[in-house]
This record gives structure tokens, C-alpha cells and sequence, in this order.
């Protein structure tokens, strides 16, 4: 958890620079935020009417990260946000964020070295 909570505060915070690419960017990084990272790249593309190719390279090299490791990111933030915070089973947390729940527990094994429930027990 630490390791992912100082990657997104620095993504956050020094990811975000001034000019326009990197205004584009931010607004991107804010879309992938408030989907709880659940956007594909061609979803992105559309909105902002860029190349995927070039959305990616934008992203890439104003962040430091691929697309696909900002999403992941983002989507393991969302997921111990909502077991933190809510009452939802780890199903409905894997559909919030878009991913399989088989592989909800693999990433969320993998981010906090503990199940969903095991998480639940230790925060509350």
C-alpha cells in the first residue's frame, strides 16, 4: 500500500506540470481518478479526439508511467478506497473498478499482502 500511495501522490502532485501537452495530460490522469481507473485507452482517445498512439506517448512521458501501470494504479487506489470505506462484497468492488473478480484478489494480494476481508478486519 505505501509503495502504491507514494507512486499516485507523486503522479498526482509532481506528475502534474504546466503547458498545454501537459494540461491534456492532467485532464487525462483527472478522467482515469474519477473512473476509479476504470477507462480504456480508446475511451481517452475519443475524448480528447488524439491518436491512441499519441495519447500514449503524452502520458508515458509527462508521468513517467505506461497507461496500462497508471490504470492499474489508479484501480488498486479505488479498490482499497471502496473495501475501506464501504460494505461492498470484493465481487462488487471488481465491478466498480472493471476487472474480473479473480483477478480482483490477485491484484489486491498482491498490493496489500492480504485479502479483502483480511484488509476490512485490519482497518476497522
Amino acid at each position: 500500500m505505501d509503495k502504491i500511495a507514494v507512486l499516485l501522490v507523486f503522479i498526482i502532485n509532481e506528475g502534474y506540470m504546466v503547458g498545454r501537452k501537459n494540461e491534456i495530460v492532467n485532464s487525462i490522469l483527472a478522467s482515469l481518478i474519477s473512473s476509479h481507473g476504470n477507462m480504456r485507452m480508446e475511451d481517452l482517445s475519443t475524448m480528447y479526439c488524439l491518436n491512441r498512439c499519441h495519447l500514449s506517448r503524452l502520458v508515458k512521458r509527462n508521468s513517467g508511467q505506461s497507461f496500462r501501470t497508471l490504470r492499474t494504479i489508479f484501480r488498486i487506489h479505488s479498490m482499497m478506497k471502496l473495501a475501506k470505506t464501504t460494505n461492498l462484497s470484493a465481487k462488487e468492488i471488481a465491478n466498480r473498478v472493471g476487472i474480473h473478480p479473480n483477478y480482483l484478489y490477485i491484484l489486491f494480494k498482491r498490493a496489500s499482502g492480504m485479502t479483502v476481508k483480511e484488509y476490512r478486519k485490519r482497518v476497522y
